[in-house]
């Protein structure tokens, strides 16, 4: 008796063409929502692949800047070895020139000193 009732009231409700509609809604509505589930699973899955792709390139920037800081590095001893060597060299002509100006003036002192004593002599 109770469940009549419930139908009885159920058919009064919603007539049978009236619980058509409302099926067709609910299916309506079922379908948005699978749809909707549909899109935000992929969009789930592309951020996923984004966020995996910007790891995977801070990975590779992290490695190229280590290497560019290894170059650079080299780059510094090799620009300093290359200034160290011209300073070398630009030293090394002063000692050149330095010791043609002593030579010069030991042999003009060598010289003067034999003259005086050829003329004390």
């Amino acid at each position: 008796m109770g469940l009549r009732c419930v139908a009885e009231q159920f058919t009064a409700l919603f007539p049978p063409i009236g619980l058509r509609r409302l099926q067709r809604a609910s299916q309506q509505y079922m379908d948005g929502l699978n749809v909707a589930q549909s899109e935000y699973d992929r969009e789930v899955r592309t951020r996923r692949d984004a966020e995996a792709e910007v790891t995977r390139l801070r990975v590779l920037l992290s490695g190229q800047a280590m290497k560019l800081t290894a170059l650079s590095g080299e780059a510094k001893r090799q620009d300093a070895h290359v200034q160290l060597t011209r300073e070398l060299g630009d030293k090394m002509t002063g000692l050149e020139r330095d010791l043609s100006t002593l030579k010069v003036e030991r042999d003009m002192t060598l010289a003067e000193i034999e003259e005086l004593t050829a003329s004390k002599g």
